[in-house]
């Protein structure tokens, strides 16, 4: 009897121990997450939709423009920039994650749905329809664009198109 006793006192002792030490290792993961906030610039190359959620999967660039993105060039070509108030530099190619907000606020600044008779410019778009910008072939061309999102708690609260002249 003191034998199951011993062993069934060691068994709780070594369960409180291991549920212990999970906790603290999803803790420390947490940690080392990195936390999003502030502003990004990315090219988006899709919308997820995953039960409730929505994803973006992007890709980090930066963006310049004035005499920044003549240095910007300069400094990776090796050349003069021509005839451009900006420049694109992406010397990797991610595909980052982000979860977007429930709320998320997507800005346009030239948009042109080809299937709609509206226009919207500079206005909030639909959420599943500016995911349909990167699905079609024909308007595949939004990947190619610049979008500036803006993090808070880990989430993706705004997107914004940086208007290209």
């Amino acid at each position: 009897m003191k034998n199951v006793f011993s062993i069934l006192l060691i068994s709780i002792f070594v369960m409180i121990l291991t549920f212990s030490c999970d906790k603290k290792n999803d803790f420390a993961e947490k940690l080392s997450e990195p936390q999003l906030s502030g502003v990004k610039t990315v090219f988006i190359k899709n919308l997820i939709f995953e039960n409730d959620d929505v994803f973006m999967s992007a890709d980090s660039i930066q963006f310049f423009t004035g005499e920044k993105a003549e240095q910007a060039y300069r400094e990776d070509t090796g050349g003069e920039i021509e005839e451009s108030t900006f420049y694109i530099r992406n010397k990797t190619v991610d595909d980052l994650k982000y979860k977007l907000a429930d709320n998320v606020k997507i800005i346009v600044k030239t948009f042109e749905y080809y299937n709609q008779e509206s226009k919207l410019e500079g206005k909030q778009a639909e959420l599943k329809m500016f995911g349909k910008l990167f699905k079609n072939e024909t308007e595949k061309y939004y990947s190619r664009l610049p979008f500036k999102i803006t993090f808070k708690n880990n989430e993706v609260q705004k997107i914004e198109e940086i208007y290209i002249p």
